[in-house]
């Protein structure tokens, strides 16, 4: 059975950053108001944070978005990568995050530090708390969590600085998905170690509880597995 993975377009990640007061990139100067209003909770933090710009299900032609202003997808002409090439590019910045209560999956985006997860991994430490992140290869870090939307099922979590910078993943633009495409999911599944699956792109659009716009695959998916990257096959995540 197909799975509804909380796989949400990038476009409600960049708000969220936006939302929280994080920065990013023509960032708005209203976003601590807009924050109170809406009632989310904020960590004291500054963090850069890529603003997709496009609407999470239009295609544009490139020479419409370089006239907007928006970059298209670097890797659109690439080939795609074989299923090892795309694990073994992506495993470093896929990790496990660990609370007293639980565990979940994130995923790097930024070299920085921004890390990825579902508000619900780390909805009971809250903003501001200490969680720990551990990689792939058994190194574990103290991480913050910097901020999180619960109707979104959204939270930034952010590392340690690193001299040599973290690794990360490349984000593909939002709009990049279609219906039967192949994907690949990664993540610590049931507490077990780094593990992945694949599948395909059964169904896209707004569904579920507050019609939230969700990709929905056929890869299979545990307990553990949330908060973790789903990737296409030129190795970008794409939710």
């Amino acid at each position: 059975a197909s799975a509804i993975a909380r796989c949400q377009s990038f476009a409600a990640l960049a708000f969220l950053a936006a939302a929280l007061g994080l920065s990013a990139v023509g960032g708005s100067g209203g976003v601590s108001q807009a924050a109170h209003k809406m009632g989310l909770r904020l960590a004291p933090v500054s963090v850069r944070l890529q603003e997709p710009a496009q609407h999470p299900h239009l295609q544009l032609p490139a020479e419409l978005l370089q006239a907007l202003g928006v970059a298209a997808d670097p890797a659109a002409g690439q080939p795609d990568l074989s299923l090892p090439d795309l694990v073994q590019a992506a495993k470093p910045a896929v990790v496990t995050v660990m609370t007293p209560h639980g565990l979940g999956s994130g995923f790097i985006v930024e070299k920085e530090g921004l890390l990825v997860t579902n508000a619900h991994v780390v909805e009971s430490v809250g903003v501001g708390a200490i969680v720990k992140i551990r990689f792939a290869d058994g190194m574990e870090v103290p991480a913050k969590v910097l901020g999180m939307n619960t109707e979104r099922d959204l939270a930034l979590v952010g590392l340690p600085p690193n001299p040599q910078g973290w690794p990360h993943v490349p984000l593909a633009p939002n709009g990049s998905l279609v219906e039967g495409q192949k994907v690949v999911t990664m993540g610590s599944p049931l507490g077990l170690p780094f593990t992945v699956s694949d599948g395909i792109v059964s169904g896209l659009g707004f569904r579920g509880i507050g019609m939230v716009y969700r990709v929905q695959i056929t890869a299979p998916i545990s307990h553990g597995n949330s908060g973790g990257p789903l990737f296409n096959m030129k190795g970008r995540g794409v939710g």
